[in-house]
């Protein structure tokens, strides 16, 4: 990825944490779903599904999510609602899929209202091979660890018929080591074994390799066949002892559970074994099942609701509305459970050692009850989100406190409708957030005290004008969003020059127009840590004339610093009229070399394509103070 550039300094977005839900007894509704009546067919569970999909902590818009007949497709927040996820034998099985990612099917007890956050990611290794030769394909990365697949010359059918030709492989290897696992893997870690016997697994990694034909035809191994697949033992197990062997799992996506099929034999420090069609697989120890029951407090003894208990990275569940969480984990192996800072107000932010994190290991049948007592008491800011304009009420609330800290979002309901815990350790002025779907947002000052708030926010999404600056970044996928400059100091104008341009890519200097603004402080010492925002900006023409509107270099850079970082590079095509000695450009679906927005959490750069390049509409005006 591309390294981000600022002029002055980066702040560090506290990521908002995945969260998702695997098979658990707790009641974790999230505050404001609406539970769908009763009165389904008896064979059938009607479950209600909400959640945020990311990549690498930023939200993913264009997801494909399904269940049954129902999709949507996740917004620039990266989220979506199911309200009646059709469910056979007690469990939802929800399918996320966008193009140029690998595939995650997610499964969960139908009988609750959920909250499911996904982690996707790109294939990691793509190539391709002459299918009556074979290959060895390494899938992963090399400093974090990687799973060889060795595939087999003359190996492959397109559904019954034998293929011969260009065999094409995309494929992603989940690390245990890696702290998204729990958010990326298929399923939720319930299995079943050769003697149809339940289990819950551990898993030492998890590959998925696709093969399609020149032709993006679905490949798969034909009968006979068989591919072997060679794992390395995770950091986690390294100091455990190896077991000799470790079953070999595969995803079914129709049940939503792991099938057990075949064994991976330890040789050195790798575990080796063969599968005969591919999917998701898995290298697996099963255990018998324990039971857990977590309750989660806070220091002035309130139970707390809708937070996430993380058991080892592989499993993360949510307490009920009494503050419980009930389900199964393996037993016979070391875990932990911790309740994530992120989750309750950033409780541990200033310092780590306060993190919430016990350690144990249960026998199989063995029920155990914990308490966790969180350090300090967040505040709960609720309240409801108002669109008059055009959109949905359904949003993402955070706070942004202390420059730029923030909290993990919550997910208002279609009334609009939300519960956040505010900063644990933090108390004064912070501004609380709604994001809607097409990335607009508006925002309110709050001070945060020991008290409990309710906080209604109004707003229209409908874009603002003004010829003193305001510019829209949209795309493809969704994205709409509005940014009004800073009046400058001439009648809300600012300053336009005529005189020398430089270009930063060719390196030539020419004649023309800029208009640029400045908010930083002059002549002053700058109190980094109070100053507020900072916005520096220009737009250049070079060649300009009086005779002439029409330009194809317009160049348009934007930065914002002294909270969340916001950036805009774009250069392109734009219309100039001077009127007296005010001067107004225009440009209109010019794509964006860059666009980073930290505040919405989106990150956009000129490789990833002409389908998500966001476009850039800028109307701007300068006074001219110089000839």
């Amino acid at each position: 990825m591309l390294m981000k550039k600022t002029l002055f300094f980066v702040y560090a977005l506290a990521l908002m944490a995945g969260m998702t839900l695997a098979a658990c007894s707790s009641d974790s509704s999230d505050p404001g779903q609406e539970v769908p009546p009763p009165g389904d067919p008896e064979n059938m569970v009607f479950a209600a599904f909400s959640g945020m999909v990311k990549e690498n902590g930023s939200p993913l818009a264009g997801v494909t999510v399904s269940s049954g007949s129902q999709t949507v497709t996740t917004d620039m927040n990266g989220a979506f609602r199911l309200d009646n996820v059709n469910n056979v034998n007690g469990r939802a099985v929800i399918k996320f899929e966008k193009a140029g990612y690998i595939s995650v099917v997610r499964s969960a007890k139908a009988d609750k209202v959920t909250r499911m956050d996904v982690q996707m990611t790109q294939a990691q290794t793509t190539t391709s091979f002459d299918s009556q030769n074979g290959t060895t394909v390494n899938v992963g990365y090399m400093w974090s660890g990687q799973v060889q697949v060795d595939l087999p010359a003359d190996g492959y059918m397109n559904g019954t018929t034998p293929y011969s030709g260009t065999v094409k492989v995309a494929a992603a290897y989940l690390d245990p080591d890696n702290s998204d696992f729990a958010n990326q893997m298929p399923g939720d870690l319930s299995a079943v074994r050769t003697d149809q016997s339940e289990a819950q697994l551990v898993s030492y990694g998890m590959v998925s390799v696709n093969l399609t034909g020149s032709n993006g035809e679905q490949l798969q191994l034909k009968e006979g066949s068989r591919a072997q697949l060679t794992f390395p033992i995770p950091d986690k197990f390294a100091s455990q002892e190896a077991p000799a062997e470790i079953p070999l799992w595969y995803f079914d996506e129709a049940t939503g559970l792991w099938v057990e099929e075949g064994t991976a034999t330890l040789q050195g420090d790798k575990y080796v074994g063969y599968v005969t069609h591919f999917s998701w697989h898995n290298l697996d120890s099963p255990e018998l099942r324990a039971s857990l029951k977590v309750t989660v407090k806070n220091s002035k003894g309130d139970v707390l609701p809708f937070v996430p208990v993380d058991i080892d990275g592989q499993r993360l569940f949510y307490t009920n509305k009494d503050g419980v969480m009930e389900c199964d984990v393996p037993s016979n192996v070391k875990l932990y459970v911790r309740i994530p800072s992120e989750a309750y107000g950033n409780y541990a932010e200033s310092d780590p050692t306060l993190d919430k994190k016990e350690y144990m290991t249960l026998s199989g049948g063995e029920s155990k009850s914990i308490t966790f007592t969180l350090p300090s008491a967040a505040p709960v800011i609720s309240g409801t989100v108002t669109n008059t304009g055009s959109g949905s009420n359904i949003c993402t609330v955070f706070i942004v406190y202390n420059g730029s800290n923030q909290t993990t979002p919550a997910i208002s309901d279609t009334k609009g409708a939300f519960k956040i815990f505010a900063p644990a350790n933090y108390r004064g002025k912070a501004t609380l957030v709604a994001k809607f779907g097409d990335a607009n947002i508006i925002s309110q000052e709050i001070e945060i005290t020991d008290d409990d708030q309710t906080v209604n926010l109004t707003a229209s999404n409908d874009a603002a004008s003004s010829v003193a600056g305001v510019f829209t970044i949209s795309n493809s996928d969704g994205l709409n969003a509005h940014y009004v400059l800073p009046e400058g100091p001439n009648g809300g104008l600012w300053n336009a020059t005529i005189g020398t341009i430089y270009d930063r890519y060719s390196g030539n200097e020419s004649t023309g127009l800029t208009i640029s603004g400045n908010t930083m402080p002059q002549n002053q010492e700058v109190d980094w840590d109070k100053i507020g925002e900072i916005v520096v900006f220009s737009i250049s023409v070079p060649g300009y004339t009086e005779s002439k509107t029409a330009y194809d270099n317009v160049s348009f850079f934007y930065m914002k610093e002294g909270g969340p970082h916001l950036s805009v590079n774009a250069t392109g095509k734009a219309t100039v009229t001077k009127s007296g000695d005010v001067y107004t450009v225009k440009m209109t679906n010019v794509a964006t070399e860059s666009y980073d927005d930290q505040m919405r959490g989106i990150y956009f750069y000129n490789s990833q394509g002409e389908g998500a390049l966001p476009v850039l509409n800028l109307e701007i005006g300068g006074k001219l103070v110089q000839e």
